[in-house]
């Protein structure tokens, strides 16, 4: 059998079910508000959409892709490439980036391991690297940005 094995969350009451392909495929589609609603602390056991998108956040691809992504923002801050053979558009601030260089590799060290992690910490993780006008990009905000990413990392190894 391939793909991963769902199971529904005890909490989820008898009118919930559990996700299904045409659910996954919404929650791939709808990424964007699904990931600020989890970041926001809607619990990924709310709905199957939810439940959905915490599974693909915390697969084993997606887990890699976003620890290789901050290993290349750390890269890029450490060993600035030229503007004109830079591959992103908006770079992240070097500066906020080299001061949160330790909690920025202690991030990728868990979601590159077998740890369980909390999806609603990797939602925050991803939009706050995706947003453009947050934290991550804009100079002078390193002290907000190292806060953030110290509640992520406080948060984002699973308990049960």
């Amino acid at each position: 059998m391939s793909g991963p094995i769902l199971r529904a969350h005890p909490d989820l009451g008898p009118g919930h079910r559990v996700p299904t392909f045409w659910t996954h495929l919404y929650a791939r589609v709808h990424h964007e508000r699904l990931d600020a609603e989890l970041a926001e602390g809607t619990p990924s056991w709310r709905s199957p959409r939810h439940a959905a998108r915490a599974l693909q956040l915390t697969s084993r691809g997606q887990r890699k892709s976003l620890a290789g992504g901050l290993d290349s923002v750390l890269k890029e801050a450490r060993h600035p490439v030229a503007v004109g053979r830079r591959l992103v558009c908006i770079a992240p601030c070097r500066r906020s980036v080299l001061q949160c260089a330790p909690l920025l590799e202690d991030l990728s060290t868990v979601l590159g391991s077998d740890l369980p992690v909390d999806p609603g910490q990797v939602a925050r993780l991803r939009v706050l690297s995706r947003n453009g006008l947050g934290p991550f990009y804009c100079a002078g905000r390193a002290d907000e940005l190292s806060q953030i990413l110290e509640q992520i990392s406080d948060g984002i190894i699973a308990v049960d």
